[in-house]
């Protein structure tokens, strides 16, 4: 048997950070923190790139159950896996492909956060202008029309999204 050590020492010098972590608490008041990353294209390493997210949660909030859900936006098929497996992990998270989704359920529920959700969703072979000029855009003004800074902050996610 051969060996060699391995260099132990890493220097990390980086701004990482999850596209949403937020502490939640259900309808009959359990706390949980939800993490949601979006992702535009698949990635193999994925699985563990959400691993060391749910660490970095796990080291700040130690006793708290994390919640993880990977959106998928990308054009592309989705091809990523939803966690991994090895000897020592067997570590899974929640994909979401965000083209199965149909846009109306989103704008049923008649919030400006689920307005600018549908956004990613599939919009059943109805031109993209149409939605977003008739039907998204609209139903936001309205949903924000006592807030001209609620209005500017839901129209610049709609952009982003």
């Amino acid at each position: 048997m051969m060996y060699s050590c391995l260099d132990t020492e890493q220097q990390r010098i980086e701004d990482r950070r999850a596209d949403l972590v937020a502490r939640v608490q259900d309808e009959a008041g359990n706390n949980f923190i939800l993490h949601i990353e979006i992702q535009n294209q698949n990635q193999s390493i994925m699985p563990i790139r959400m691993l060391r997210y749910l660490t970095d949660i796990k080291l700040n909030h130690p006793n708290e159950t994390v919640f993880q859900y990977l959106l998928y936006i990308g054009r592309d098929k989705l091809a990523m896996a939803n966690g991994m497996q090895s000897h020592q992990l067997d570590y899974q998270y929640t994909v979401i492909d965000m083209h199965a989704i149909d846009y109306q359920g989103f704008i049923e529920q008649s919030t400006p956060d689920s307005i600018a959700m549908a956004i990613l969703c599939d919009f059943k072979g109805v031109p993209e202008k149409q939605i977003v000029h008739d039907e998204l855009l609209n139903k936001l003004l309205n949903l924000a029309q006592h807030s001209s800074r609620e209005k500017r902050e839901y129209i610049s996610m709609l952009e982003i999204l």
